[in-house]
């Protein structure tokens, strides 16, 4: 009769350390082909923004959105994109997400397991978006929930009827179209950083929300966020471009006209949490 030889302890043991071994090789080199797949996948969504915004221009006399005013006259500045630009993604609505940052942040969820208004992304989460205006709705658009990971450089806004120097108003009044920021990575809807505002242009103190997170008035803060490999930013600018930027760049984008770019080399102290990704 054959006789099966059965392994030992000891081989069973060599076996398991090299399948081991191998495993921690392998997974970190997985997880990195995974994130970038994703910064690929984001990438890709941005230029489906570029075809949507050239399209919003078109049909608006290359007017950006005008500054929102609710029925209660608050002012919607940084989610007033999301209002007009509906109706173009509505049959692509996973544009919105990139992958990296697809669910509702655990921080902001209520006993009820609900979201409020207010709930802001992160890193690896979206944000909540303004909800359709009543006629949206008598339209036909989706109610319920809906969720976002890029944000508008707000601007990019029509101000009108009131004046303002700074808002960009129209496409055709950017000067240098491949140097204007028009949608970023964001945990929340847009911002519209100043270097006449210190706040607007501070660095968040913290890296991950809620500690993060101090108020809407803290513009830049919403697009400095390490979502890519390396701490890296997505982004497509005014011409169409899409491109990704490091953390620190994002104070030498030209954000308006005369936005000083050279302001966080004679005034900003980073946080220890930025330096990491240098």
């Amino acid at each position: 009769m054959k006789k099966y030889h059965a392994f030992s302890l000891i081989e069973l043991l060599v076996v398991i350390s090299i399948i081991a071994l191998l495993l921690s090789i392998l997974l970190p080199s997985l997880n990195r082909v995974k994130l970038q797949a994703r910064k690929v996948i984001c990438k890709s969504n941005l230029k489906q923004w570029g075809a949507i915004w050239t399209l919003y221009g078109e049909d608006n006399d290359g007017k950006f959105p005008h500054i929102y005013y609710d029925s209660a006259g608050q002012r919607w500045e940084r989610g007033a994109w999301i209002i007009p630009i509906r109706e173009y993604y509505q049959s692509k609505e996973k544009i919105v997400l990139c992958p990296t940052a697809t669910k509702p942040n655990p921080a902001y969820l209520n006993p009820d397991g609900t979201y409020p208004i207010q709930s802001v992304g992160d890193v690896r989460y979206a944000y909540k978006m303004r909800p359709p205006t009543p006629e949206q709705i008598a339209a036909g658009m989706n109610e319920g929930d809906e969720w976002c990971s890029y944000g508008m450089n707000n601007w990019c806004s029509n101000s009108s009827p009131y004046q303002s120097k700074d808002h960009w108003q129209k496409f055709i009044n950017v000067n240098s179209p491949s140097e204007v920021p028009l949608m970023l990575d964001s945990l929340w809807r847009g911002g519209r950083p100043s270097a006449d505002d210190y706040r607007s242009i501070r660095p968040p103190q913290y890296e991950h929300t809620p500690e993060r997170w101090i108020g809407v008035n803290y513009d830049i803060s919403h697009f400095c966020l390490p979502r890519h490999p390396k701490g890296l930013i997505n982004l497509i600018y005014i011409d169409m471009s899409v491109s990704d930027i490091k953390m620190k760049e994002l104070w030498t984008q030209q954000w308006y006209e005369d936005f000083d770019r050279s302001y966080a080399s004679n005034h900003i102290e980073w946080p220890e949490w930025m330096n990491k990704y240098d």
